[in-house]
Parts: structure tokens; sequence; C-alpha cells
């Protein structure tokens, strides 16, 4: 049955419109229900919807090529995504996997604490990080590594002086060599600048002068070693490193949290620093998580890199050199499975010759974070004159013997 027509009256007359009332209480009825949808859409903190546009996502450029964003709910959800990536995955497979939200579209307001939060539960994340394991490779894919001796491999290496008892003259050889370091090849010379060099913040000014007019960058570590500093204080320091110039902070993640022998870690906790950080140190800034992988689970490295990748951070990293085991290539590879190709792996502790660095970038490493740096470039432009005589000798060999 047709619904009745709704008849207004006044003063004994039919309007012909209802009348100015009625049409302003309508008008705050759908004012009411349009800001109730708009809230609840925008704090609804859907990880996988969110974070599409974030400034301070995962394409951020690092250093030698652009980011293509394919973190671990992007490139194509993988298994869990299907034809249509919908679900996440570090997979392949699909197309248009979607993102972790990062933080700028994922988090909630800061809360009385000065931090950022999500409305994520402790059974939200443990899913989101059980994904993510359940979908890593069996076999994982071998990476190109640079000609030994190249301008391309010694961009992989950040040149590093973390001793506490540095001095400003190793600060200045540090810096010297970064800059100026020249390779005599067979044919001609090279100057080969490394990524950056990275010290502690007391010296940050220091390299930043001594690196005045070049193109390498000076990266500054922050928590360090232990990481168990206050998210206050890390961020006072990591805004004091970029003040003084530093363009890449190394940030110690505070494994311990993850280590909780008391149930779940406290996901959200994590999460709520690095986001923190990520929105008060903004890009072009480049941050890089320290995940201390010796003291950490298969399980809760995997955590840390979702945590990381969630932030909007650009790296994870391995080590600090100071806690245990360095890189290895196991870890190396685990870690660059879990972000992708949409954020960087940076290998550091235990580097010290070029098969080291070669094999941990084959793993997946796009940094190399090693005191060793010129050791390494030296012995490749070794490498790469013997395979030059090599080759020479071998052509002349063949050219003598068609004589015959």
């Amino acid at each position: 049955m047709p619904e009745a027509e709704s008849r207004y009256v006044s003063n004994g007359h039919v309007l012909s419109s209802p009348p100015l009332s009625v049409r302003f209480r309508g008008f705050i009825d759908s004012t009411v229900l349009f800001l109730g949808l708009y809230l609840t859409t925008l704090f609804s903190l859907d990880a996988y919807a969110a974070g599409q546009a974030s400034a301070y996502n995962i394409n951020n450029r690092v250093k030698d090529g652009t980011r293509t964003g394919k973190g671990f709910f992007g490139g194509g959800g993988g298994g869990g995504g299907g034809s249509g990536g919908g679900g996440p995955g570090p997979g392949s497979g699909g197309g248009g996997g979607r993102k972790l939200g990062t933080v700028d579209q994922i988090r909630a307001p800061e809360s009385d604490d000065g931090k950022v939060h999500t409305g994520f539960s402790q059974d939200d994340w443990a899913a989101v990080i059980d994904a993510a394991e359940k979908k890593l490779p069996e076999i994982y894919e071998k990476q190109n590594a640079p000609e030994p001796g190249s301008v391309q491999l010694a961009k992989y290496i950040d040149h590093t002086l973390l001793k506490l008892d540095a001095t400003e003259e190793q600060i200045d050889q540090l810096c010297k060599e970064a800059k100026e370091y020249n390779f005599k090849v067979s044919v001609s010379a090279t100057t080969n600048i490394f990524a950056s060099v990275c010290v502690r913040l007391n010296y940050v000014p220091h390299a930043i002068n001594n690196l005045r007019g070049s193109t390498v960058d000076v990266a500054c570590v922050v928590g360090f070693h232990e990481g168990t500093q206050s998210t206050s204080d890390k961020v006072t320091e990591a805004l004091q490193g970029v003040t003084a110039g530093a363009s890449e902070l190394d940030i110690v993640l505070n494994h311990h949290l993850l280590n909780s022998q008391s149930g779940t870690p406290p996901f959200d906790e994590i999460f709520a620093e690095l986001a923190t950080l990520r929105s008060k140190v903004r890009s072009p800034v480049i941050l890089k998580l320290i995940l201390e992988t010796s003291q950490l689970s298969r399980h809760n490295a995997i955590a840390a890199c979702v945590l990381a990748q969630s932030a909007g951070f650009d790296f994870v990293k391995t080590s600090t050199g100071f806690n245990g085991q360095g890189a290895t290539l196991e870890n190396v590879k685990l870690m660059k499975a879990v972000v992708g190709e949409g954020m960087g792996v940076k290998a550091s502790g235990g580097v010290r010759s070029l098969h080291d660095c070669v094999k941990m970038i084959e793993a997946g490493a796009e940094r190399i974070g090693t005191s060793s740096g010129v050791a390494i470039m030296r012995e490749g432009v070794l490498t790469k004159t013997g395979v030059e005589k090599a080759e020479r000798s071998s052509k002349t060999t063949k050219h003598e013997g068609s004589d015959y």
C-alpha cells in the first residue's frame, strides 16, 4: 500500500510545502547524520584502507632508487589478496594489495600522554603479524649486488663510527674517507662516495662541517644502544639530531618490550612510540629502526618489521653492533621478505669484508652499516683489477693459440 503523502496545516490552512520549522529540523537531522558518518569513517582506523596517500608512506626515495610501495600490505596482496589483492601478504599474486595504514592516516589524535595510538587491540595486531608470517615465501629471491669497487657499491655503505671514545680526529678521518676516497684501478681513478656517515648525536655538527658541499649525508643514532629510553627522550634526541643537520636517524627499538614474558607483547605501545617519532620527524628525513635481531625470535623480528612499516619508517636495520651477534643472512632475508620492495633493509654489525658485504646485498640489504667501508672498497678494487687482468690474459692466450 503506498505511503500517505505528508500534509501540513497552519491556522486552518493546508500548506503547499513544509513550514520553515520543519525544514530547519530536517536540516539539523541531516547534518548530525552526516557528521556522525564522517567521524565514524575518520576514526574507524581500518588498517587495510588507511594510509594510501600518506606523505610518510613506505614509498620514500632510498638513495639510488625510487620505492614502489610494495610493502607488506602492498604489491598485490599475495595469496591472501588473490586476483583482487584483497588480503594481506607480501606475495606477488593479485593486483593492488592493500597496505597497512601509516602514521598520518591510521593514527587517532594524540592522547594525553603525547603519543599517537590506534584503535587496534592486542588481538588485532597479533592477527596482522600472524598473517605476515604465514604469507612469507619459502624461497627468498636473490638480489643483484653492484660490481666490486664501483661507485654503486660505495653508495650502499653507511660509513660508521659509534664508539663512545671516538675523537674529533677520528670523525675527521671518517668524513674524509667518505667524501674523498680515491680508488686507483688499472685504467683510471674513480671517486667512490659513501651513502652517509653514521655518528652519535654529539658529533653531528662536526660531521656536517666536514661534509659541507659534498653529497654524503649524515646519519645520527637515537636511543643508542639499548633503546629503553622513554618516547619523549627519543623524540627530543631525534629533533636535536635533525636540528643539528642529520638527514637520517637510526633509532633503536625497545626490543625488551617484544620479549615480554607476560603474554602478548604490547604491540600498540610499540607502535605508538614509532608513530609518534614519525609524526614528530617528518619526511624527507629518513628513519631506520634498529631491531637488534640477535635478541629477537623469528616471530618477534617479523612483528617489529610490520610495526615499523605501519608507522611509516623507511628502513629496518638488523643490529647496533653492540649487543650480541650482528647481521646474519637469514635475518636480512627474513626482513626483506616481510617489508617487500617498498621499504629498505640495512645490514649492520659484523660486516667487515667484501664477501660479507656482497652476500648481505644479495640477501636483500640496501644499506650496509660498517666501520670497514674503506677496507671493503679496497678489496673490491683489488678484486676488480684481478678479474680484469685475468680476462685480458685469457683473451691473449686465446689469440696466441689461434695463430698456431
